[in-house]
């Protein structure tokens, strides 16, 4: 039987879905989020950029704070969070946080401050980004990461196995500090997760065709 790794906080819905595929689900949480009660800087920003999918469930009335404001995704899965929440996105990063930073750039006109919203502990690829753009950032982290004390031992309990999923490049960056895939297929939900997986040293066999754990599920069960 196939052997699938759940890296989420949470193994529901991923489980129920492989497992009506006939597929084994593997969990290993690899994250706890934790809000940081963090308030909002003072004033308005002219432009935000949103760094994860996460900011808008740590932060519900999120689009009150940015209501007119030109806002920048890193990645299609951000959008999509935003979006349910009412947030108008005005150009999705793609391709993680250097497509998010160059967009925003594209339309700053050189007044006012950017937000840059979500983690405390950004992407290495969005943090270098922001040091190099020529724009200051001013920070809201809403919440951070922490990996479980006991993921590397969890990890090394359950593998090998045949795929790794990771649903973002938070989840990647902590599994390549506890262990190696070894010949497992890793699939992960998106563009930017995969930059993030790869500047962690990890391979990325597949990407899911949309930000969405449905489609996540459907890419780890293609045969290669």
């Amino acid at each position: 039987m196939l052997r699938v790794l759940i890296t989420r906080s949470s193994a529901a819905p991923m489980d129920e879905m492989l497992q009506r595929r006939g597929v084994e689900p593997v969990h290993v949480p690899l994250l706890s989020l934790q809000p940081t009660g963090e308030r909002p800087p003072s004033g308005a920003p002219a432009l935000a950029l949103i760094s994860s999918a996460m900011t808008p469930t740590v932060v519900p009335d999120l689009a009150q704070y940015l209501c007119g404001v030109p806002v920048v995704a890193v990645g299609a899965k951000t959008a999509v969070a935003l979006r349910r929440i009412g947030v108008v996105v005005a150009a999705e990063g793609s391709h993680g946080g250097a497509a998010a930073v160059a967009a925003v750039t594209e339309q700053h006109d050189g007044r006012g401050e950017v937000w840059v919203i979500g983690a405390r502990q950004l992407s290495p690829q969005l943090s270098a980004a922001l040091s190099r753009a020529p724009w200051s950032a001013v920070r809201w982290s809403v919440y951070e990461n922490h990996a479980p004390a006991a993921a590397a031992d969890a990890l090394s309990a359950v593998l090998p196995v045949d795929v790794i999923t990771f649903a973002s490049g938070s989840a990647a960056r902590a599994f390549a500090r506890s262990a190696q895939p070894g010949a497992a297929r890793v699939v992960v939900i998106g563009p930017s997760t995969a930059a993030d997986a790869r500047s962690a040293g990890l391979p990325v066999h597949t990407i899911a065709a949309r930000p969405s754990l449905e489609a996540l599920v459907e890419a780890a069960l293609q045969r290669q």
